[in-house]
């Protein structure tokens, strides 16, 4: 055994069993790839990277751009500090403020209508890295009281969710905004773990095949 990969809700719980972390791993204070390095468990985080380069392939810049961040778990926190070392103004926005930890308060908000809609007001790019979409009983209620009228047309969203159309997508859809899921940041940040394990370059024609016959 090479290695293995981490979902939620243990991003940050595994940490515990590392023997060594990351830069950036360290820096988000997640670990979603663990590598079996000669008996020696190295925790790395490969998400936000995974995600940035899902969103090169699409072409959205975040250089410069300004990003709300939903979410305060390990994928946050992997999205928001890979997003912030491309360059961009990030800001969380999480229903626990008091675990985003990693971030001066200046880039917090709580999950109130007034901090929601003047951080959408002034957002390029929303990701939604909560847990939202995978309760589909409260799904509904909870994206509906998001003021997604508050961002500007130009605006993207962003999901983390890949294996199905969230409603939160659908909203954005809706309103004509740019939108992508979470299938190529999937595909990205697993071909990272590959190569990490293998010193091999990822088969993407492969994964993503497979991602979509799935």
């Amino acid at each position: 055994m090479r290695g293995a990969s981490v979902t939620v809700p243990l991003k940050q719980a595994v940490i515990a069993c590392c023997a060594e972390l990351t830069p950036r791993a360290r820096r988000a204070g997640a670990v979603n790839c663990l590598d079996l390095d000669g008996g020696r468990v190295v925790g790395d985080s490969t998400d936000g990277a995974g995600l940035l380069a899902d969103l090169a392939v699409h072409g959205w810049e975040v250089e410069g751009r300004a990003v709300v961040v939903l979410g305060a778990g390990g994928a946050a926190r992997s999205v928001e500090t890979s997003l912030a070392d491309a360059g961009a103004r990030t800001r969380v926005i999480a229903r626990r403020p008091a675990a985003v930890d990693w971030l001066p308060a200046a880039q917090v908000g709580g999950w109130d209508d007034a901090t929601l809609g003047a951080a959408l007001a002034d957002a390029d790019l929303l990701v939604d890295a909560t847990s939202i979409a995978l309760d589909p009983a409260t799904e509904a209620a909870a994206v509906a009281a998001l003021p997604l009228d508050a961002l500007p047309a130009h605006a993207g969203v962003v999901s983390l969710v890949y294996h199905r159309e969230p409603q939160l997508l659908t909203r954005a859809r809706a309103r004509g905004l740019r939108l992508l899921d979470g299938g190529g940041m999937l595909v990205q940040q697993g071909a990272l773990a590959f190569s990490r394990w293998t010193g091999r370059a990822a088969p993407l024609a492969a994964m993503q095949a497979a991602l979509r016959a799935s």
